[in-house]
């Protein structure tokens, strides 16, 4: 009888991520590291951009000036993971 082996799915650490950009293999890609995967993202398009220019608005007439509105910008989550583009809240 033949064993049958299930194929491996590797997680990919940020370190080989940044390697692999290094490298030239996303070379005028868009990708990002969720979760160990490296995943294709799409293009911002004019309705997002001004959606985030409209939140950003909003979340500084709301939280003011004692908090830094993070856009668009790559941030480590952990070893596996560093999403992009992500807009978030940081306190000052």
């Amino acid at each position: 009888m033949v064993s049958i082996t299930q194929p491996q799915v590797h997680v990919w650490t940020r370190k080989e991520y940044h390697r692999m950009a290094e490298l030239g293999f996303f070379e005028g890609r868009r990708v990002e590291l969720v979760e160990g995967q490296v995943i294709d993202i799409a293009a911002m398009k004019s309705p997002h951009a001004a959606a985030i220019d409209l939140v950003d608005a909003a979340l500084q007439s709301v939280f003011g000036s004692g908090y830094y509105i993070r856009q668009q910008k790559p941030m480590v989550v952990s070893d596996i993971s560093k999403p992009r583009p992500w807009s978030g809240l940081v306190e000052r």
